[in-house]
């Protein structure tokens, strides 16, 4: 009550120069440092619902967004620390999807199976650490009924994702993002998935809608509605071009079909 709101001292310290941040601003969150120290993101609800949509979009294709009545929709696994911004973003993901959230305290390979089975999951995420300990379990021997998992937060071998789809009948589909954009900008449809899952094993998909990408001396530079209007942290003003392309700091290329 009022007795814990008034026991801190007038004079408790306080930052000299506390940083102040707009009302759009949701969280702070910090880079992984792969390109240098951590940056903390000021990650922007504007901007993290702008992606969590297209990608919804896209996941949906040419489905009515509203869910069917007669059915529940399938839950969304996170086996992910909520540390990190990849753990958050698939809690958001869900709700805006309007699905249940099966949360993980930690990973395990048979605790991931029996919860696939238990909420009769056809796809959900991992990233590649996991998938490769899901791989290399001896006690995992099904993972009925999923088709599809969705890589996500770091790069994945193109053996490690044949391997898994030799073992278990399930298509591995990698997708591309950065906290720095605020997510996912790259990633599969559904439809790519039956038409090209088997032979595009390694790519990342094809962009969302909505999100231009393009290469450039091999980097990978992004253009999303965000950095078009230049609305990203002045930290990041130095990797932004004049006409809104995002240095991404990322090596890759298009093959034939526009996948990356």
């Amino acid at each position: 009550g009022s007795n814990l709101m008034w026991s801190l001292s007038p004079s408790s310290e306080l930052p000299p120069d506390p940083r102040q941040y707009d009302s759009d601003v949701a969280l702070l969150q910090f880079t992984s440092g792969t390109t240098g120290p951590p940056k903390p993101v000021p990650l922007r609800h504007a901007t993290v619902l702008d992606l969590i949509d297209r990608l919804l979009a896209k996941l949906r294709g040419a489905k009515p967004t509203a869910v069917k009545a007669n059915r529940t929709p399938m839950p969304n696994l996170v086996p992910l620390s909520l540390s990190l911004w990849a753990g958050i973003y698939q809690v958001l993901f869900a709700f805006r999807a309007g699905s249940g959230v099966v949360l993980m305290d930690k990973f395990s390979p048979a605790e991931f199976a029996a919860l696939v089975k238990q909420h009769q999951l056809r796809s959900t995420v991992l990233p590649p650490a996991a998938l490769t300990m899901v791989l290399h379990d001896a006690s995992v021997t099904d993972l009925s009924p999923l088709k599809i998992v969705r890589s996500i937060t770091a790069p994945l071998s193109p053996v490690q994702a044949g391997r898994f789809r030799d073992k278990f009948g399930v298509i591995v589909l990698n997708s591309y993002g950065q906290t720095e954009l605020g997510g996912e900008v790259v990633g599969w449809s559904a439809a790519d998935a039956r038409e090209w899952g088997e032979t595009k094993l390694g790519s990342v998909g094809r962009p969302l809608p909505g999100i231009d990408v393009t290469i450039a001396d091999d980097e990978v530079m992004v253009r999303t509605p965000t950095t078009a209007a230049r609305k990203i942290d002045p930290a990041f003003l130095d990797r932004l071009t004049d006409g809104g392309w995002f240095h991404t700091g990322d090596l890759g290329w298009f093959d034939e079909d526009g996948f990356l």
